[in-house]
């Protein structure tokens, strides 16, 4: 019995890659890119939605939440499946060295992801404290 991420993953990549010369599919950077692209896109395009549509609030008190478990869990959940599942971690990496490639990919993306949302909300939140001074400079100036 395959393992049901592993049926996701593999659907993923054989329609991402079935139109790319084998030479190109085969190749261990190809999983690691698409992989890294794909969780670095899904986690930037998540933090991009929130901050487009959900409420101030979501976005202050809860967003920066998210996006810390987003960088802890890109990183945990790969060694807690080696811990707990050493001979599985062990055949991934043997067997279906693209899959680890790809995993390795998605590491890197989320990582990207989690440190470029911290930067665009620390950016926000630095242009709202600018607009606020703004206010008060003009206010104590009346």
């Amino acid at each position: 019995m395959t393992h049901p991420l592993y049926e996701i993953v593999d659907f993923l990549y054989r329609t991402t890659t079935d139109w790319m010369p084998e030479g190109v599919r085969e190749n261990l950077a190809t999983p690691a890119i698409l992989g890294g692209a794909g969780t670095f896109a899904v986690f930037r395009g998540i933090h991009v939605l929130s901050e487009k549509y959900m409420s101030g609030w979501f976005n202050d008190k809860v967003l920066p939440w998210i996006n810390k478990a987003i960088g802890a869990g890109v990183i945990a959940i790969p060694i807690a499946y080696a811990i707990f599942n050493p001979e599985g971690a062990l055949d991934a990496a043997k067997n279906h060295p693209k899959y680890a490639a790809g995993v390795g990919g998605c590491v890197v993306g989320g990582l990207c992801a989690a440190f470029e949302n911290d930067r665009v909300t620390k950016k926000r939140e630095m242009k709202t404290l600018e607009n606020n001074f703004e206010k008060l400079r003009k206010i104590t100036a009346e």
